[in-house]
């Protein structure tokens, strides 16, 4: 290496560093000089009333919070009285037989024969009316057909008027 070829390149070093030290005392006078910005309470509300929002007390929002809690409850209440009225609707009486006009359709088996009687209270056990229909041979001659039925019949009234 020579002279010349030195020098070149402690120049360049020494530009470079230049460079480099302006940039980062320049950068850090740029920073420093701006003050830290604080943004007051009423400068906040402002910005947020502009975007739409609203700005409410601690102590307000938690009234807010409990009342939203007393309404939310009084609706509940309020769905469960409805509730309990749906259900006092006047009910039969007890003693009172139910009456269910059954329609057999083709191909039907004896237990959705049983299974339907037994959604409209006819029956008490369908799987004892399944049973009952196939030990004593009801089961085959089922016929086709609409069929009043009661409550207060036995399982053999029951079969006998389907199998007619």
């Amino acid at each position: 290496m020579n002279k010349r070829s030195l020098r070149s390149f402690a120049f360049g070093l020494f530009a470079s560093s230049s460079i480099i030290g302006a940039y980062t005392v320049y950068n850090h006078a740029e920073t420093s000089a701006e003050p830290d910005k604080k943004i007051t309470t009423e400068q906040a509300e402002k910005v947020l009333s502009a975007a739409g929002y609203t700005t409410v007390a601690n102590e307000d929002y938690e009234e807010l919070v409990a009342a939203k809690e007393e309404e939310d409850k009084a609706a509940q209440q309020a769905e469960a009285d409805k509730k309990a009225a749906q259900q006092e609707v006047p009910k039969k009486e007890e003693n009172e037989p139910v009456t269910y006009k059954l329609k057999i359709k083709s191909g039907m088996s004896p237990g959705e024969i049983a299974d339907t009687l037994a959604k409209e209270k006819i029956i008490k056990d369908k799987e004892e009316f399944e049973a009952f229909l196939i030990d004593n041979d009801y089961h085959t001659k089922v016929q086709v057909g609409s069929f009043r039925v009661y409550s207060d019949m036995s399982f053999r009234e029951i079969a006998e008027k389907i199998t007619k």
